[in-house]
């Protein structure tokens, strides 16, 4: 059977998604044939009866084969949001994994509309975008997907009419041209540039759209349950969503990522987060054209209105003066002028210091919190809970920098970080890497009783000291001016002992990452170990247990828990899957990290500490991909505690969150799921 008669039977069966292909592959003939290239349009597999040989196939059809695949994934994706739609469509409940069944699965087992909404609180999910050799896509690629995929749905609006439909089409044409004059891949491997322009489309193009669905789905599977809506709002009953980035700040096994990397990488981050913030504002403005003049207005808005104008000076009041007689309006013009963002033409283009601007997320939450109240009070309430809370979410989501940036590094690497330390200050015994494990304890231990560095600010260092010391101090400087909330961890790869977890703390002392209190010494970024191996797994339990048991950890969890808000505090424990599966295969690499997560989780609760575990997952079943949903039930009992992070890497990226229904989707598997699991 050829190609065209097996694609052809393909979509008699299957329907849909292949006449989607067929209309998208027929429009690229066309596109390539109006431009000369009648031989590779020729050459388009399944519309097509003859297919190039071996010796006939050129650069070009390899584009060709390229860009076709990726529309496959299109219209699959495409149809599986469909089905999805359809379903929904007889009742909320019908789709496995999502919001609407598992509430209902909840209070189906008794579970109070209380206890729903409060665990709703403690539920937390945070993807962490990572490169990945086998995604070459260019962001500017990505948005053309995007384009080419809103037309696609478009093409299916019924109110359309004829002339309508064959305008969708020929802007269908003009995506594909464009597609295939940009080139789908790289001609140069992609720079770490390239990369972070592409987790950036994603943090600053879908991710804040989807939270606001994300959220009305939420809020329509609340209605569907027959839970008080009103009373859910009122106690903001949402899951926090965060995101976390590896571009720019793992460096394990990536000596590209310097020092300056990792601060071009915070600062772009920091500026993106205020592009985010500033497009949602802007939209708030135009959705609050209330006539009110500030003199009718509460007085609580009204004093903080003052204290605005008298916290930026003289340069405000133009702002502030723009919207007479609507002062929701004018209070929201005054949070845009104290966003630290220079703004050209209407786009944040520069960072800046201005006078009396935010210096964090939090201090914005609380404007946003008091004009949610004030517009209660004035009459607009699904305005407040609505439009503001959109808003709300999305500081929440992306603070003022955009996603918390790990550190990773090996343990080995750290290693010799020490050892020319110790070569710098003259030490008698420079062989740290070599020294048993209980030598290694004694000297950490009583180094970690002083403040003092091993060598001055201008020391000559070896290549790996270097290396470290440069990045802390660069975390050092970002964090003194913007807070902590921007570094995700100090991630150590193959922790093979608690002395791993430790040299990280002396490391940090070196650029003060580390402060001396009347108890002792506090670190200011926490220490993850990352267990890869089967070996590790097996041996993380006691690893951590000793990790926990030592005073500065529990100092610095007690900081950490204290400046959040926690109930308990929170040690996060990275396990790779990739890894352990290379090292033992699947079935005992899974088992490991079954009866792994188990044992840890016991240890936390032990300790009186919560563990979040991070999950070092990959795109195929070897590196632990699989249906969300599934993977968090199989999770071991105590393992979730609400609480999800793990890796999206490169290659999944793009096929879960390249257009919003779907990215919406997936996270709503996360979220809907971790929650069941809590409970």
């Amino acid at each position: 059977m050829t190609l065209q008669k097996s694609f052809l039977t393909a979509k008699r069966v299957l329907g849909k998604p292949y006449e989607d292909l067929e209309l998208l592959l027929q429009d690229l003939k066309n596109v390539l044939k109006k431009n000369g290239e009648d031989a590779i349009a020729e050459a388009i597999p399944w519309i097509n009866d003859k297919e190039p040989t071996v010796d006939e196939i050129t650069p070009k059809h390899i584009q060709l084969y390229s860009m076709i695949f990726h529309l496959v994934n299109m219209v699959e994706i495409n149809a599986a949001v469909q089905a999805r739609r359809s379903k929904e469509n007889t009742s909320l409940d019908s789709v496995n994994g999502l919001w609407g069944i598992n509430i209902k699965e909840l209070r189906d087992a008794g579970l109070p509309d209380e206890e729903i909404m409060e665990a709703l609180q403690e539920v937390a999910i945070e993807p962490v975008l990572t490169a990945h050799p086998t995604e070459a896509k260019r962001a500017t690629v990505l948005e053309h997907h995007r384009e080419l995929y809103v037309l696609l749905v478009q093409r299916e609006n019924t109110m359309y009419t004829k002339n309508e439909i064959r305008n969708v089409d020929h802007n269908i044409e003009q995506a594909l041209y464009r597609l295939w004059k940009t080139g789908e891949i790289y001609l140069e491997k992609p720079d770490i540039q390239d990369e972070l322009r592409n987790i950036l489309h994603y943090l600053v193009n879908v991710f804040p759209e989807v939270i606001s669905i994300l959220d009305r789905r939420l809020l329509q599977a609340v209605q569907f349950n027959d839970m008080n809506l009103e009373a859910f709002c009122a106690s903001h009953s949402f899951p926090k969503i965060t995101f976390g980035d590896w571009v720019g700040g793992d460096r394990d096994g990536h000596p590209l990522v310097t020092a300056e990397v990792t601060h071009d990488t915070l600062l772009k981050l920091r500026l993106n987060a205020f592009v985010v913030i500033r497009r949602k504002l802007i939209r708030l403005v135009k959705r609050t054209s209330f006539g009110l003049p500030f003199e009718h207005a509460d007085e609580a808005l009204q004093q903080r209105i003052q204290e605005m104008l008298s916290e930026t000076g003289p340069n405000s009041v133009e702002n502030f003066e723009r919207n007479k007689g609507e002062v929701f309006r004018q209070f929201i013009n005054l949070m845009l002028h104290k966003l630290p963002v220079e703004s050209i033409r209407g786009h944040a283009t520069k960072l800046l210091d201005v006078e009396g601007a935010y210096v964090h997320s939090q201090q914005l939450k609380d404007d946003l919190a008091l004009l949610q109240t004030s517009l209660i009070q004035y009459g607009a309430k699904s305005i407040a809970y609505d439009d503001v809370t959109t808003v709300i979410r999305v500081v929440e989501a992306f603070g003022f920098h955009l996603a918390a940036l790990d550190i990773r590094q090996n343990s080995a690497f750290h290693d010799k970080a020490i050892e020319q330390l110790l070569e710098a200050s003259r030490a008698e015994e420079t062989d740290f890497g070599n020294w048993s494990e209980e030598k290694r304890l004694d000297f950490i231990n009583r180094e970690l009783e002083s403040a003092r560095p091993f060598t001055t600010l201008n020391a000559k260092l070896g290549p790996e000291a270097q290396a470290v010391i440069e990045c802390y101090r660069v975390i050092a400087k970002h964090t003194r001016k913007f807070g902590t909330n921007c570094i995700g961890s100090f991630i150590v790869s193959m922790t093979r002992s608690l002395s791993d977890l430790l040299t990280v703390y002396l490391l940090a002392r070196e650029v003060g990452l580390t402060e001396m209190t009347e108890d002792g010494m506090v670190a200011e970024i926490p220490v993850v170990p990352l267990l890869e191996t089967i070996e590790d797994l097996e041996n993380g339990p006691e690893i951590l247990q000793q990790f926990l048991s030592h005073p500065i950890t529990r100092r610095t969890l007690a900081q950490v828990q204290e400046k959040y808000k926690w109930k308990q505090p929170v040690q996060q424990v990275m396990v790779g899957y990739s890894d352990s599966n290379k090292d033992g295969g699947i079935l005992a690499s899974q088992w490991s990290l079954y009866k792994a997560q188990y044992a840890l989780s016991q240890v936390g609760d032990d300790a009186g500490v919560k563990i979040r575990f991070f999950h070092g997952k990959g795109g195929s079943i070897s590196r632990g991909a699989g249906p969300t949903h599934y993977f968090i039930k199989a999770l071991p009992y105590g393992a979730p505690n609400g609480d999800i992070r793990l890796t999206e890497q490169g290659e999944t990226i793009a096929q879960k969150y390249a257009n919003p229904a779907n990215a919406a989707y997936n996270l709503e598997l996360l979220a809907a799921n971790a929650l069941s699991k809590h409970l």
